[in-house]
């Protein structure tokens, strides 16, 4: 891990401990307000569904994480990763779309998330757009008879600074989870006026389980941990206070 996506990490680790500070007992009437209990299990189902789109995405392209200049040099390759990059784009816009039809909730915490998951798919759509313009270049340069001539060094350069960017980006979906996993606290208190509770039925929490189980692996599971991909630690992040049967259910 560079140091810059450290950086990002421990930025998002700090937002984390902010939120759960925002529920502290003397929060409770501003998390009410702006938590109020109806459609969480709607609304973190459609999360979870998105997340499901960028995780094709992942798999797709886990066999082109590393590629040598070379290899754009043949038509075929370039062709083939610019129709890899479409097909991230058409994925992005699904998940981002779905995410876009909250925007109608009376819930604050739910309108973040849904800001910080539209703002996500908006930049990697951005940034695939910028690479495919990079290999249509290479592969016009290619056509033309002219790849001596192409800056090899700079596109490197360029293309390295894509991923950071990336990554960078990617990095924000847990800053999502994080807030999912506070937005799932119902605000009902019990008699000594503490949170208690998820604001969903037993059933609602078994069957969001349940549509978690697309996502499986060593590196879904546990905690958040340092290796794993933002896709992996916002699954752990939800995973966990579902998981945390400390907290009732509505009907529990």
């Amino acid at each position: 891990m560079n140091k810059k996506i450290q950086i990002v990490m421990l930025l998002v680790f700090f937002s984390s401990i902010s939120i759960a500070h925002a529920i502290r007992i003397d929060d409770v009437d501003r998390f009410q307000e702006n938590n109020p209990d109806g459609k969480k299990y709607e609304f973190v189902s459609s999360f979870v569904k998105s997340l499901e789109y960028l995780k094709s995405n992942d798999e797709r392209n886990a066999d082109l994480i590393s590629y040598e200049y070379e290899d754009l040099e043949l038509k075929e390759r370039g062709g083939f990763l610019i129709k890899n990059l479409d097909l991230d784009n058409v994925n992005l816009r699904i998940a981002r779309n779905m995410m876009k039809k909250n925007y109608d909730v009376n819930n604050g915490l739910m309108l973040k998330v849904s800001d910080i998951f539209v703002g996500v798919c908006n930049k990697l759509i951005e940034i695939n757009a910028v690479e495919k313009s990079m290999l249509q270049e290479v592969q016009k340069a290619f056509r033309k008879n002219k790849l001596a001539q192409f800056d090899q060094e700079r596109f490197i350069l360029d293309l390295e600074q894509l991923r950071a960017q990336r990554k960078e980006a990617s990095s924000k979906i847990i800053e999502a989870s994080f807030i999912i996993s506070k937005l799932l606290i119902s605000p009902q208190t019990d008699d000594y006026g503490e949170l208690i509770m998820l604001g969903v039925t037993d059933e609602q929490r078994s069957r969001l389980l349940d549509k978690m189980d697309v996502f499986y692996g060593d590196m879904y599971d546990g905690e958040l941990r340092e290796g794993q991909t933002s896709l992996e630690g916002s699954i752990v992040v939800i995973r966990e206070i579902l998981e945390n049967y400390r907290w009732d259910s509505l009907d529990g």
